[in-house]
């Protein structure tokens, strides 16, 4: 398929932000790209965004509204309706960074299976830049993550390595990028492109539940990196490490993770 004919899917997820939700679609709509497939998962809403879906059905592809069992599994619904080459995921409430965002991913011909630019953080009406490295390393996915409303994603990702973990509340989109950096031949690609505005408010703000924060990212690393965690406990360092690991825990690490 020439890449100008690429289908970009386009999903949102909303529970309860009918003002978000309107934002969301409006800025899809406004998409200057015209082979995106926008799909709105909505957890059974009960605040109006029902009647919002029903009049901007036309401007999707498909929508629901149902019960759910988090944003997890809604975004599991969504992926099992995409048909797009590459998925991309817009909560209610954020928003395209400006209307040619989609028109100018296509256009320097992505090849990557993770390609990923820069975001807009916006808190109180502001927006603050917020830049993502120009390589992933180990050290940036075990301290940080890529949100997943700067982060587009080849579909047969989803298909051969499997879906979001249902089972967890803030961490699940984190665990799948580590999980495809430590154990696929994905290759991760920056684009120079500041791709979304991301609303700072979610469960995964600052006010997050950190206990549940901290204990769910445990869960991950004991999976995904028991050597690490053998490491860890020889040296006795702390799971939620800083920004820069102890210079005594890289020298040890320095043969468990494959090259960028």
């Amino acid at each position: 398929m020439d890449t100008h004919e690429l289908i970009i899917s386009v999903i949102t997820v909303n529970l309860n932000n009918k003002a978000g939700l309107t934002k969301t679609i409006d800025s899809v709509a406004r998409q200057s790209y015209d082979h995106i497939e926008y799909i709105v998962i909505d957890g059974a809403s009960t605040d109006g965004s029902v009647d919002i879906l029903r009049e901007n059905e036309k401007k999707m592809a498909c929508w629901i509204s149902e019960p759910d069992k988090g944003v997890y599994q809604a975004m599991n619904k969504g992926i099992d309706r995409a048909t797009g080459d590459y998925l991309f995921f817009l909560n209610s409430g954020d928003y395209f960074a400006d209307d040619t965002v989609i028109e100018k991913f296509v256009s320097l011909r992505p090849d990557a299976d993770v390609v990923y630019g820069d975001i807009y953080l916006e808190k109180n009406g502001n927006l603050r830049p917020h830049r993502y490295p120009e390589k992933i390393t180990m050290n940036f996915l075990y301290v940080r993550s890529l949100c997943h409303q700067a982060t587009f994603f080849k579909s047969y990702l989803f298909q051969q390595y499997g879906k979001y973990d249902e089972g967890f509340r803030i961490v699940s989109d984190w665990q799948f990028c580590l999980n495809l950096y430590l154990n696929t031949p994905a290759v991760f690609k920056k684009i120079d492109l500041t791709i979304s505005v991301f609303n700072n408010d979610g469960i995964s703000g600052p006010n997050t539940d950190i206990e549940l924060h901290r204990s769910e990212r445990k869960s991950v690393i004991e999976a995904l990196l028991p050597q690490f965690c053998r490491v860890l406990s020889e040296t006795g360092v702390r799971y939620n490490l800083p920004v820069s690991m102890p210079v005594k825990l890289i020298t040890r690490m320095r043969n468990l993770f494959k090259p960028v």
